[in-house]
Formats: C-alpha cells, structure tokens, sequence
C-alpha cells in the first residue's frame, strides 16, 4: 500500500504561497539591477513550484448506480456426450456386410455389420425342426390323453351296469341258492361287476400314464422353444445394430476381416445430447445445493462468438477424500443462442468450453467501478468526489464482476446514485482534499 502524504493545514498553506511570491518579488527587483544569473533562475523555479502547489490534484471519476449483481463461478471443463458406447462383437467371424462408416448418422437398431452366420442359420433350421417334431409328440400325447379319458367313461359306466345287475339277481333270489342255475346267473353277475371293476382301474391307469406323457411331450416342446431361441440369439449375435440414435464417431470393423468375440467394432456417440461434467472445491457445496435457480453458459475455444445455454443436473452430495471436491453434472444445450449475424454454432463431444456459473443475484443494488474501492488495513472505503473535495465513505463488499463491484455504506455512512467516486488519482487524497475532475486523466498521468 502507498504511504499516503500528511495533508497541509490551508493557513500554513497560504503563507508558504505569500513568502515564494514574495520571495520571487523580492528577486526579480534585484535582476533589475546587478543580480547574477544563477540568482534569477532560482527565482523563477520558485515560483513554478509556488503555481504547482497551487494546483488541485486531478481525478477521474465515475458514478454510482444501481444495477442487477451476479455471483459467477468461471470454469473450464470438455463436453462429453451422454450416450456415448463402444459396439463390440458378440460372436467370432468374418465380417461379409459393412454398411456405416465414421460419421454416419445411424437410427437405433439399424445393421451396421453382418459377421458370417451359415453355421448359426443351420443350427437354427435343425432348432425348427426339433421345436415341430416336439410339437407333434404333444399333439399325440394329448389325443392319447383324450382317448383315456373317454376309455374310462365307457369302463365306469360298465361298472355301474354290472353292479345294477348283479344287485338285481340278489334281489330276485334273496340271496338262495335255489338251484343250479340261479347260483350260475349270480356267479356271473358278480365275476361281470368285479371285471368291469377291474378294467375301470387299468383304464385309469392308463389315463395317468397319458397324462404324464402330455407332460413329457410339453416339456420336449418348452425344450424346443428354448433351442429354436438360442438359435436365433445365436444368429442376431452376428449382426451388428445400432443400440442408439447417434453417429459413428469410429469403425475398426473391417469388410472381410476376422472379428473376435468381444472385440470393439464401432465408437456411437449421441451428439445431442450433450454434457459437461465439474468439479468443484468443497467451499462452494452450499452454493449449489442450497440454490434452486443456478444458471450456466458457456463458450467454446473453437466456436468464438457463439454462446450455450446450459442446465445443472445433479450435484454430489460428497465430497471426494483425495481431491477435496464434489462432482457437477450439468446439461448443455447443442446448439448456441444467434450472434450479430444470426449464424448458429453447434458444440461437439470434446471442445474445450469456459463456463459461467450463476450461483446467486442481487436485484438493484448500489454498483462502483472497482477501481475505486480503496483499503487501509481492514477499511474498505471509496471517495466520493463533491463540491471540488473528497468525502471518504466506509463500504462493505458483496458481489463483482470484472469491472464492478456491489457497495453496501457501513452505518452512520452515505452513498446515493449520481454520486461520482474517484477512481484515478485517488492514491494520496485525503478527506477533504481538493480535486480538479479530469474524464481524460489516465492512471500513468495520475503516478
């Protein structure tokens, strides 16, 4: 900080100025006579140095306004994409197809490549066959099954046709055996009952064994399904599809070449959907968790004149133990608001952008040039330039910009719009001090 020179009382100032005029009187009556030269030069730097202390130090000035004050963070950081991915291969061949090639625009699920798929498409024609010879099996099994069904109607019905006959014999002997033939006609009711029994129970077992088999002929089917779906997985894996709307940003898939399983054929990325990713000191968390209106632009080395609005995402809560830092996720618009031409940029995965972050917004409030904001020790203060004098006012700091800063007065202080602070020429003022206001004074004049 400059030392600041002590101020001169005005009386002490105004007999310095009588005693060089009179001095410089006092010599030019003598070089009308016999005086020596060196005598008269003496005299006149005298008296330029009597109209220099005279003079008022010159100032520039500027005034105090009220303005909208932003807190902005400036940044750097490289745009990525948000669906960006690698297309690797997931079967072993020779490519036969290639039909993208770098900087194509693709659609989701278009074929970018087609590996050799022969051995894949007569595994799949056996699993055809396998899945329909199945279904056959099942349709046989079910029939089987429905013949069971009707076998075992026609034996219950015997059963009950028995059983009514021989209660019917019973009933006309009283159980006697009278004769010879009427123990011959109730032994033959009985043996037709347990007959007709009999044969109920294998036709129910046979319905069982029916049933199993629909089961088995099921299961060989579901078997089939599965195998005709592995086939047909197995011949998808040998086509290469775009999994997502964007561009081939890089192809190592050669026509003809071998590919192995897992090997990286196509780089996609989606150039419109766009990010920024940041990372902030852990001082600055409460600024962005705490605020719902942040704003961000930004500009791209490349793309100068241009500007991107943006949009933050999502913040980490935490704070990252090596680094000190928690991570901003932030959405960027691809395309840039019109400059003075109305042409348009576009940004890309990988410029280099400068960002402004709008983490808060004073509405009017009071604005000096930050030139005139002065210190001594821990005082902030500018002066304010009035009635051909200074008047020092104590400040306190809030938001700035490159060329501004926000000024609140301390207590018991004043500072109105159309007020003017110095802020050249302002280095060895004191409160009170004279100043002569000059718009054209530069800070090399004011040394």
């Amino acid at each position: 900080m400059a030392t600041q020179s002590p101020a001169f009382p005005k009386a002490q100032l105004s007999l310095t100025f009588i005693l060089l005029a009179g001095l410089s009187t006092g010599c030019s009556v003598e070089a009308s006579g016999d005086s020596p030269p060196n005598e008269t030069a003496e005299a006149a730097e005298i008296d330029e140095t009597a109209v220099r202390l005279r003079e008022a130090p010159r100032v520039r000035v500027e005034p105090v306004v009220r303005r909208d004050m932003l807190r902005v963070l400036e940044t750097t950081g490289a745009v990525e994409s948000m669906s960006e991915l690698d297309i690797v291969a997931e079967a072993m061949g020779r490519i036969v197809e290639l039909h993208v090639e770098e900087g194509d625009i693709v659609e989701e699920g278009d074929l970018l490549a087609r590996i050799e798929s022969a051995d894949q498409e007569l595994a799949l024609a056996d699993a055809v066959v396998a899945l329909s010879e199945a279904g056959a099996a099942l349709e046989r099994s079910a029939l089987a099954e429905k013949e069971a069904s009707t076998r075992i109607r026609t034996a219950e019905l015997q059963l009950e046709q028995a059983e009514q006959d021989h209660a019917r014999n019973l009933k006309l002997t009283n159980g006697d055996k009278v004769n010879a033939l009427s123990a011959q006609a109730l032994e033959a009711g009985r043996i037709a009952r347990d007959s007709a029994a009999e044969n109920l129970a294998q036709v129910s077992l046979a319905e069982q064994k029916s049933k199993l088999d629909t089961k088995s002929a099921k299961s060989a089917q579901d078997r089939a399904e599965l195998a005709q779906k592995r086939a047909e997985r197995a011949l998808e894996r040998c086509e290469l599809r775009a999994p997502i709307q964007g561009v081939i940003s890089s192809r190592t898939a050669e026509l003809g070449g071998n590919l192995a399983a897992g090997a990286i054929a196509f780089h996609i990325t989606a150039p419109d959907r766009l990010r920024v990713v940041l990372y902030r000191p852990q001082r600055e968390l409460d600024l962005f968790l705490g605020s719902t209106s942040i704003t961000l632009t930004a500009t791209a080395e490349a793309l100068p004149g241009f500007t991107f609005q943006g949009q933050i995402l999502r913040t980490s809560p935490t704070i990252d133990r090596n680094s000190g830092a928690f991570r901003v996720t932030a959405k960027l618009n691809p395309s840039s608001q019109p400059n003075e031409a109305g042409e348009m940029g576009r940004l890309l995965p990988g410029m280099l952008l400068r960002l402004y972050i709008v983490t808060g917004r004073h509405p009017d409030t009071l604005v000096v040039p930050k030139r005139s904001v002065r210190r001594e020790g821990s005082d902030v203060f500018v002066l304010v330039a009035a009635d051909e004098a200074v008047r020092r006012v104590g400040v306190i700091e809030g938001f700035t910009d490159e060329a501004h800063v926000e000024v609140t007065p301390i207590e018991g202080a004043r500072l109105e719009i159309g007020e003017v602070v110095v802020t050249v020429g302002s280095r060895e003022l004191q409160e009170g001090d004279e100043v002569k206001v000059d718009e054209e004074l530069t800070a090399e004049d004011a040394e």
